[in-house]
């Protein structure tokens, strides 16, 4: 593909994750506690409306899973799936009262001085639209979405 390319930057390879969280800085990150009750969840996920992903933290505030939109309208419209659901299914639902029974692990994270190229060729991979973004403790500092990787490349 030769289309014009006119719109992107010139080396986008020397741009770094650190870059890119400094432009939202202020943002909010959407970090919720294993012991967040459900209906907690569905406020907080309302709250951080940059996000459909909540990352859920230890009381080191250290990240230990995420909670996806779908997870969360999944579990919350349980009643609604289609097909029925399997005796295991419904002991889940009837047994998920916070965030860590509902959390899955986390598909992959950056570090700060990443090239974002590196982390959005592993977002790809990995099928995710956005990530966190750790220090060496594994506490949530940042968070890339793709939209953010847009903008990061394409000239302003």
């Amino acid at each position: 593909m030769t289309g014009d390319q006119s719109h992107i930057r010139g080396d986008v390879s020397d741009i770094l994750v650190r870059d890119v969280v400094r432009k939202h800085a202020q943002r909010n990150l959407p970090v919720v506690k294993r012991d967040m009750p459900i209906d907690d969840l569905v406020k907080a996920m309302e709250w951080f409306r940059h996000s459909r992903i909540l990352y859920v933290v230890d009381g080191e505030n250290r990240l230990i899973g995420t909670i996806t939109l779908r997870a969360l309208v999944g579990h919350v419209f349980h009643q609604s799936h289609r097909g029925g659901f399997r005796p295991r299914d419904l002991l889940r639902v009837l047994t998920t009262e916070a965030a860590e029974d509902l959390m899955a692990d986390f598909a992959c994270h950056a570090g700060m001085d990443e090239r974002i190229t590196d982390v959005l060729e592993r977002m790809v991979d990995k099928g995710v639209e956005e990530i966190p973004v750790l220090d060496e403790d594994m506490k949530v500092i940042g968070d890339l979405t793709m939209i953010d990787l847009l903008r990061a490349v394409t000239k302003d």
